[in-house]
């Protein structure tokens, strides 16, 4: 039989029972409408000419500014071109988005979804001199399928980021995950064009390697005839070939190109400033330089670039027997 004093006790642990369950769960009111805030995060990508974040591991941010019509990727002293569509991207993403549900609005659960300034990545959006969101990106959670889907062949589950504003307490969980888009490695931000033209420019692509071996002219007449070294060459695979180059790239940087010979692609066509690409072979790997994309030095693991370029002429474009 209870007394006052128990009573008591138990009607205080009731109540916070019920809290907990009331913010983890509540989804809707009694009109049918959450109640809580269904959206974070909501600036015009058209006015924010500034996304700043940081990681947990690094003491310095990275910037991502916009500089007239271009993005450009800042690291401590380090500028360099962004990526059109990574920036396309993170608002895509980080922009406007939407909540599932309540996860926690307590400080002291911060830690469990590693959404603490010291463990969380700090995003900031800026208009100008102003700042438009403030947020934090926390751990991630992955919900198995419901028994009944995976029956049904509705397998896949559900991936779902943490974050939560740095004015407010209340964790959300949001659907995906959310860190890709903001990479610890300010590289995986930048112009990784190798090589990017119309394939209907292209009149013609010369391979020249150090060591004479592997070099081709492969040339598209006035009517249209593609030959290669002088011979008539397949028109699909001569096509195929053109196409497939259009948009070469490399994610991969380091900072400088050894001074040695190197194997050298030439690209030419009508409207386009000619396309050199240079390989410089450091053992079975590649080094390369464009000036599609001057500012940047790639690594080339396994030549896999350079061996789609530097080809065996006879299966790449001449009909076979």
């Amino acid at each position: 039989m209870f007394n006052k004093k128990n009573l008591k006790y138990w009607i205080i642990v009731f109540v916070a029972l019920a809290s907990i369950v009331a913010v983890r769960y509540v989804k809707t009111t009694k009109n049918g409408e959450r109640n809580f805030k269904s959206t974070i995060n909501v600036v015009d990508v058209n006015e924010v000419d500034k996304i700043t974040y940081r990681i947990p591991t690094s003491d310095t941010d990275i910037n991502i500014i916009k500089d007239a019509d271009k993005w450009n990727v800042v690291y401590g002293d380090t500028i360099r071109t962004a990526d059109t569509k990574t920036i396309e991207r993170i608002f895509s993403s980080a922009s406007n988005i939407k909540t599932s549900r309540i996860a926690c609005v307590n400080e002291d659960l911060w830690e469990s979804f590693e959404i603490t300034p010291e463990k969380a990545v700090n995003v900031k959006f800026y208009d100008g001199k102003k700042k438009v969101a403030d947020f934090y990106v926390g751990n991630y959670e992955y919900i198995e399928p419901e028994q009944s889907q995976q029956q049904m062949g509705r397998g896949g589950g559900t991936m779902n980021t943490f974050i939560r504003e740095s004015d407010d307490n209340t964790v959300y969980a949001v659907a995906g995950f959310l860190k890709m888009v903001f990479p610890s490695d300010y590289n995986q931000l930048r112009n990784k064009t190798v090589i990017s033209y119309n394939p209907q420019d292209i009149s013609e692509i010369t391979a020249v390697s150090s060591d004479g071996s592997g070099n081709y002219s492969l040339l598209k007449t006035l009517d249209g005839q593609w030959t290669v070294n002088g011979a008539v060459a397949d028109s699909t695979k001569a096509t195929t070939f053109v196409n497939r180059l259009k948009s070469t790239s490399c994610d991969k940087f380091v900072e400088s190109a050894p001074n040695t010979i190197a194997d050298v692609v030439t690209i030419k066509g009508n409207n386009i400033t000619p396309i050199v690409v240079s390989f410089y072979n450091q053992g079975g790997d590649y080094i390369i330089t464009s000036t599609s994309n001057s500012e940047a030095v790639f690594f080339d693991k396994g030549g896999n670039i350079r061996n789609r370029i530097f080809t065996d002429i006879t299966s790449t474009f001449l009909s076979l027997p």
